[in-house]
């Protein structure tokens, strides 16, 4: 065998010393190509994308359904089954609401009350019920005021004139005497110096005086009386002029009036002092109106 004929071969062909010849067509079989889509087939895909992204949005459950079934399921037919099935679900939910929607409703207020047993409770009866409640207790706080003024009236006794409290009314009737008889000094352009030493020698100083003094012990007794039922000397000794019923009554002013009247008649200090010695309101036997006390 001659040396140059002599060719060294490989046992197999996968050593890559053997030119294998393959035909284009096979060799491109399996290679896909890339075409360029249309504009209509670009436009159908951005439709249907944005129709996948707008029902997700709008009921999220069902895109998760979707989503969740392909994934889960291989076969074909159980997921057009669950498809259906959230399908009629999703029917039967709208047919609730709109059932919802239509029926009507009545108001709590407008339903019966029912008493502990379940039977339907008048309510025209039940308002007559608590008219008369109301009535009742109107009734009821009219009686108790009433025997509350029985009570006080039972404590309220007859007393007799007292030296302490016209004590402290002189003082403050000589107090409100003082205090008017400044603007009047300033009216009549009168030296206060030549009042007072005058108030002891001219009789017609004493006059103006005197009447001063029973003008402000009439004011202060008749408002002090028709107003608080007692002077601040007789209110400090819890004392007061009249009744609880007389106190009540329309009348009460004037009968405080006729007794400063008397009293100032009779010397303003008269009748008191001889009521205070024979232990008897004097004045109030005479007017109707006695000074009483509630201890």
């Amino acid at each position: 065998m001659d040396r140059d004929d002599f060719e060294f071969k490989p046992i197999n062909e996968g050593l890559g010393f053997h030119k294998k010849v393959i035909d284009l067509k096979d060799e491109t079989s399996g290679i896909s190509v890339n075409r360029a889509k249309t504009p209509k087939e670009i436009t159908q895909a951005i439709f249907q994308r944005d129709k996948d992204i707008f029902q997700s949005v709008k009921d999220p459950s069902i895109r998760f359904y979707e989503e969740d079934d392909r994934a889960s399921f291989d076969n074909q037919d159980k997921y057009l089954n669950i498809k259906e099935r959230i399908e009629s679900k999703k029917s039967e939910l709208e047919r609730s609401e709109s059932l919802r929607n239509t029926i009507e409703r009545q108001d709590e207020s407008l339903k019966a009350k029912r008493n502990a047993f379940g039977d339907p409770v008048d309510q025209l009866a039940e308002m007559d019920v608590k008219k008369a409640s109301r009535l009742d207790e109107s009734r009821i706080s009219n009686d108790v005021q009433e025997e509350l003024n029985e009570i006080l009236q039972r404590r309220e006794r007859a007393v007799a004139p007292q030296i302490s409290p016209i004590l402290l009314d002189l003082f403050v009737v000589i107090g409100l005497a003082a205090i008017f008889a400044v603007p009047l000094l300033m009216i009549t352009q009168v030296d206060p110096i030549v009042v007072i030493r005058g108030a002891l020698k001219d009789v017609t100083i004493q006059a103006s005086l005197a009447i001063l003094f029973i003008a402000v012990v009439n004011f202060y007794l008749i408002v002090s009386r028709s107003f608080f039922s007692s002077t601040l000397g007789e209110w400090a000794f819890d004392l007061k002029l009249g009744t609880l019923k007389q106190r009540k009554s329309i009348l009460y002013p004037f009968k405080v009036l006729t007794r400063c009247l008397i009293m100032t008649a009779t010397g303003l200090l008269v009748l008191p002092f001889l009521g205070w010695i024979i232990r008897k309101d004097l004045l109030g036997k005479l007017t109707g109106t006695q000074l009483t006390s509630e201890y």
